[in-house]
């Protein structure tokens, strides 16, 4: 069996549904996260989840000393852009495994192997054109293909590295990221079709922002939804929604993300779960019914949107007091 890495340094306190996103790990077995955190919060971590306590200062240091320029890197969150490098800078816990990558925690894993098969990892270099899960083959062309491959047009990872803005380099970036480099030296990346949902931020209800996409394989599909839920069941979640005309349909996904959203986690059985909008996790026992969907309003206004968009522009203001 191949092995896969998902690798993820995270600082501050975990989410509040943390427990739920390790309970949907242990279902994928076949499947190891390398966390890196200074929460040291006790959790029952399952035996695929293995933890390293580090602090910021410490991870920084470690992917300064890997370059002969000063990185930039004052907050966390800049870390994604580092994300094509974790090959190299985590090379040390990644001698064991066949493919490394990276993920995030604001979200609830389906049965991954069962849309990412050995099949498909062996045909292809890059798994995933997204930030929130995507595997590499652990080889040195993957390994530094960040530092050794250039196009025209498209960031360098030294000016990437060292300069504090977000480029989305681990992703498209505006067509310039790590994505159309690989694409553009012909290497091989899985993006295609879609297998999950990547939820958007300034909708009540759980609209798929790859709706907005232009990928065909599912932008028509995903524009038909109405009244989406969510059901874990055992390591497997799947989508419910109306078509337009009202017909009850489901799909399995292979992972939820929940994106900016502060979801309220009640007292829930954390085997088998409902994720209703805007942002709530609850038990649900009976047959999922288009009766039931109906009964959820996803037309509300989404108040926490604009209180990110509001947040936003009052870090943005006090920025440029700084710089006057």
């Amino acid at each position: 069996m191949l092995k896969k890495a998902l690798i993820i340094p995270y600082f501050g306190k975990f989410n509040n549904y943390f427990k739920l996103w390790l309970k949907s790990c242990e279902y994928n077995d076949d499947f190891d996260w390398l966390i890196f955190t200074d929460d040291r919060s006790k959790y029952s971590y399952p035996e695929n989840v293995h933890v390293y306590y580090i602090s910021f200062e410490k991870i920084k240091e470690k992917i300064n000393n890997l370059f002969e320029f000063e990185i930039s890197l004052d907050s966390p969150y800049k870390l994604c852009d580092f994300r094509p490098a974790y090959g190299e800078i985590f090379e040390d816990y990644l001698k064991e495994y066949d493919y490394w990558g990276y993920c995030d925690t604001d979200l609830i894993w389906g049965h991954l192997s069962d849309f990412y098969n050995e099949d498909i990892l062996k045909e292809y270099d890059k798994i995933s054109d997204a930030g929130h899960f995507t595997l590499y083959k652990n080889n040195d062309a993957m390994k530094f293909a960040y530092k050794n491959l250039n196009v025209k047009g498209c960031y360098d990872y030294k000016t990437v590295f060292t300069s504090s803005k977000s480029f989305a380099y681990d992703e498209w970036g505006n067509n310039k990221g790590i994505n159309r480099i690989l694409l553009e030296n012909e290497y091989k990346i899985y993006y295609k079709p879609i297998w999950f949902s990547d939820i958007c931020i300034d909708t009540y209800g759980l609209k798929n922002t790859r709706a907005y996409f232009d990928l065909k394989e599912r932008t028509i599909e995903e524009k038909n939804k109405e009244h989406i839920v969510f059901f874990y069941n055992e390591g497997r979640l799947f989508q419910y929604y109306l078509e337009k005309k009202g017909k009850l349909c489901f799909n399995q996904e292979a992972y939820v993300h929940l994106q900016k959203r502060p979801m309220i986690n009640e007292s829930i059985d954390y085997d088998r779960f409902m994720i209703v909008p805007p942002n709530k996790f609850i038990n649900y026992n009976k047959e999922i019914s288009a009766d039931y969907l109906l009964s959820i309003n996803e037309n509300k206004i989404y108040w926490h949107y604009y209180k990110i968009r509001f947040n936003n522009f009052k870090r943005k203001l006090k920025r440029l007091g700084k710089r006057k």
